[in-house]
């Protein structure tokens, strides 16, 4: 899949999620999901210089950092082109684009808010994965 088809499967999938849900957003990681399963709560690592400067999931490194209060995600403007974390080429592979081996639409009818004022996450509360994209 390229990132053109993955950001115009992201946009279908939210548009469909936002017909039964209050919140949606998307979000790319390695853990291997299915439709209908809830996410937990995300891990912050507020001294990173990077976002994907992450330990691995499952270590005790990670393990050990602070729990977010809800589950982040990109919010739909995030697929604006302007976005630069969403700017790879639209002919690109997502196999190499992305930093994550996976990304999901999440979606919540819990209000959603955002922590670190980053205009293009927010964090959804108890999030129902509603698509995944690759």
């Amino acid at each position: 899949m390229t990132v053109a088809e993955a950001k115009e499967a992201i946009r279908k999938a939210l548009d469909s999620a936002s017909e039964n849900y209050y919140c949606v957003g998307f979000r790319f990681e390695n853990l291997n999901r299915k439709v209908g399963d809830v996410c937990g709560n995300s891990k912050h690592n507020p001294d990173r210089e990077d976002v994907r400067d992450f330990p691995e999931y499952g270590t005790d490194e990670y393990d050990s950092l602070p729990e977010l209060n809800g589950t982040c995600a990109y919010v739909p403007c995030a697929l604006d082109p302007t976005f630069s974390g969403l700017s790879s080429g639209p002919n690109d592979n997502c196999d190499t684009a992305f930093f994550a081996d996976h990304c999901y639409v999440i979606a919540s009818d819990q209000d959603a808010c955002n922590d670190d004022g980053d205009m293009y996450e927010t964090l959804l509360c108890d999030p129902v994965v509603t698509a995944k994209i690759f």
